[in-house]
């Protein structure tokens, strides 16, 4: 374990941080008149999370969670590390809701369901209304919280055979509606199962044979995997409807998983490894984030059908400055508290 915890997967980091841009990239392309179509397959990068958590999970916490970590000990970990700005971005979501006049009956049950990540149902839309982004963090504790009670079990064969289940209903999901974007809204939610399982386990299973050495580890500059990304999001966008379907399914079962080893095996030198590093930090506030910066810019520039190229870029431009500055002036501090309290806790009662 020497290498591997001197390594940094500083090129992850940073890709982290363009599959975030894409995100972002592709809902305002989605919901703006200027639409060039280049960013239509940005839902992608879920999937890329997906696998990149699997990975750096199974990095952090498997041999952790072999040793006796308890369940509870993991939960809190990750409720610390997602929940600060889960809670931000329901309040701005809120916000906006009143900000752009919008009237909900149900608005507090809307929100209360947003803070403690549950979907709600009794919606024709998105399943977290106030923050669509929210179904994937839902997914994504899920599918943790799943290898991590059963990590005991989770034998390679065991592993594969999730990763192969889970690949064939994906491709069952995937024909019926024409993409693998699936999972965000009532209508496809138990489609985003297989959607999240195959790719999270498949990083776990590419941290295993990353660990065991199972497979030459590919070195390439970190500037071609980066933009070798951004090409293949480009590239899966181009197709049209009738074939996306496929070309979802091939970059998610094959080129995905070819990025993140590569990116495993590269390095980022110098003052260019805290670029990746910062990306990385800035990847998930902004994909939690982006969608209430948006509507609370709706009232000043108008809604998002009428917004033009500057408009848009002004929406860019503040998702990530703000984003910046909640990371920085909130969620780090808030972070390092709640740990801070935390590890108090444990000395004085010797329990997580």
């Amino acid at each position: 374990m020497g290498y591997m915890s001197r390594h940094r997967f500083e090129v992850l980091d940073a890709l982290r941080g363009v599959a975030s841009a894409f995100v972002l990239f592709f809902h305002v392309e989605r919901d703006t008149r200027f639409a060039t179509y280049y960013f239509q397959s940005g839902y992608l990068a879920v999937d890329f999370f997906f696998m990149l958590s699997g990975f750096v999970i199974a990095c952090s916490y498997e041999e952790k969670l072999l040793d006796g970590l308890p369940l509870r000990s993991f939960f809190v970990t990750r409720v610390i590390r997602l929940y600060p700005l889960v809670l931000v971005a329901s309040c701005l979501g809120l916000l906006a809701w009143h900000l752009n006049g919008n009237v909900e009956p149900y608005w507090f049950a809307i929100f209360l369901s947003q803070v403690l990540v549950l979907p709600f149902w009794p919606s024709a839309l998105s399943i977290f209304r106030l923050d669509g982004a929210e179904w994937s963090l839902f997914f994504e504790m899920a599918v943790n919280l799943a290898y991590a009670a059963t990590i005991r079990w989770l034998s390679d064969g065991i592993v594969w055979l999730v990763i192969v289940v889970s690949a064939i209903a994906l491709v069952a999901a995937a024909r019926i509606h024409y993409s693998v974007e699936l999972g965000w809204g009532p209508a496809n939610f138990w489609w985003g199962v297989p959607r999240t399982t195959f790719s999270f386990f498949a990083g776990v299973m590419l941290w295993r044979l990353w660990q065991s050495e199972r497979l030459p580890r590919i070195e390439r500059h970190w500037t071609i995997v980066a933009c070798g990304l951004a090409a293949i999001f480009l590239a899966a966008g181009s197709l049209g409807i009738v074939l996306r379907w496929a070309g979802d399914l091939f970059v998610v079962f094959f080129v995905f998983p070819l990025v993140v080893w590569v990116a495993a095996g590269s390095r980022m030198g110098g003052r260019f490894a805290g670029l990746g590093t910062a990306l990385g930090a800035l990847s998930y506030p902004v994909y939690i984030l982006h969608g209430p910066l948006r509507s609370l810019l709706a009232p000043v520039l108008g809604p998002p059908s009428q917004q033009g190229l500057w408009s848009i870029l002004a929406v860019i431009g503040f998702v990530w400055l703000a984003s910046y500055v909640l990371l920085k002036y909130y969620d780090e501090p808030v972070r390092a508290f709640l740990k801070k309290r935390r590890e108090a806790f444990k000395s004085r009662f010797g329990t997580a």
